[in-house]
Order: C-alpha cells, then structure tokens, then sequence
C-alpha cells in the first residue's frame, strides 16, 4: 500500500490507539491463547460503538465504530475491523478469545497479509500482540487492558514478575505463552496491571 493510503488512515490509527489504552498499551512476542485455552463467543460479533466518560460521570458516544465478523477457516478467529470515512478504507486487526480458569481475555493481533484487503492498514504494524481482560454482554463489551506507565511501576516495586525488553521506551513482554498464561490467571482481577478500561456498545 502506497503512503497516500497510510495518510488517509491515519485518524484511524490514531482512534484505534485511543482504543487500546491510549498508545501506551504493552506488548506480547507470544500469544496468550493456545489450542487448549482458545475460545469463541459469538455474543462479539456485529458492529460497537465506543463509550467514553467525562470528569462528571456523563456518557459521550464515540461516532466511529468497531465491527467484529467470524473468520471463514477458523471457529476461534474474529476479524476486528474499523472503517474509515472514506469508501473502501479500513484498519483491520484478527483477535482470539482466551479462557484461563473462570476468566476471559482478548488478544488483538496484526493480520496476515492474506487477511488483508485493498486500502487496508494493519494493527498492530509489528507482528505481536495485545492482551487484555474482557466481558462479553449482549449489548455491552468491557475490556481492560495494560498500561505502560502502570506497568512499569508494578514491575519496580515487584508486584509483577515477567520478562520484558524496553525498545525506545515501550514494553514488549518476552514470556513465553505458558508463563504469558501464569501472569494472566494471578493478575485476572487486578486493577493494577489490567488497568485501562473501555466500554463497547450495541448502536442505539
């Protein structure tokens, strides 16, 4: 895709970071699912709007949405896509679902090349993943993810424990699924490492 593309797309790289924690979000080289822990709900699927809360508590719906289909090949495989403004443009990510005791989590991913169509952008741009918390409602999607900032300071005082390497200041966790699955099921309620938050909704 040529550079007039990416410019198009960039409003909506940008709403999509705003999306995951804000472009502070952290880093996996390694999935979290495996064949055992992946999972499918399709209470996902259909299109959501983002809700955002003021100071006061107030409610602003976001006017831009996110689309989740079923991948054709794969049970377990959804394709997150966010339209542009313009025809035929979009950001397209691939998430699975992972259940990890009685909890559940999203990983988000870059899609292949295959996955891809015309006047499409992947998210992330490297091939690695983003991991978070999620709660699948009919009308409502509650995610929580982790922030770097908050990381970095469970990470100092000790309250986690999980290799990572730092490449121009962002946090790219370096353990493998098994250990990337220990972290999850320890941390799954805590606030302090899963701690960006973000509502979906069903369009009213």
């Amino acid at each position: 895709m040529g550079g007039a593309t990416h410019k198009k797309l960039f409003p909506v790289l940008i709403g999509l970071c705003l999306f995951l924690a804000g472009c502070d979000e952290v880093y996996s080289l390694f999935t979290l699912y495996d064949d055992e822990s992946v999972m499918s709900n399709d209470a996902l699927l259909g299109r959501w709007q983002q809700i955002e809360k003021d100071a006061q508590g107030n409610e602003k719906v976001d006017t831009c949405c996110w689309v989740f289909a079923k991948d054709e090949k794969d049970k377990h495989k959804y394709l997150l896509t966010i339209p542009d403004d313009n025809p035929g443009e979009a950001m397209v990510s691939v998430v699975h679902l992972a259940k990890l005791g009685d909890a559940w989590f999203v990983d988000v991913e870059s899609p292949s090349e295959d996955e891809l169509k015309t006047n499409r952008v992947p998210f992330p741009f490297l091939n690695v993943h983003l991991i978070g918390r999620i709660w699948i409602e009919m009308d409502s999607v509650r995610m929580e993810f982790i922030d770097k900032e908050e990381f970095k300071k469970a990470e100092v005082s000790g309250h986690v424990r999980l290799t990572y390497v730092n490449p121009n200041d962002d946090i790219v966790l370096t353990g493998t699924t098994e250990q990337l699955q220990a972290f999850a099921r320890e941390h799954a309620e805590d606030k302090q490492v899963f701690s960006t938050e973000f509502i979906l909704r069903r369009p009213r």
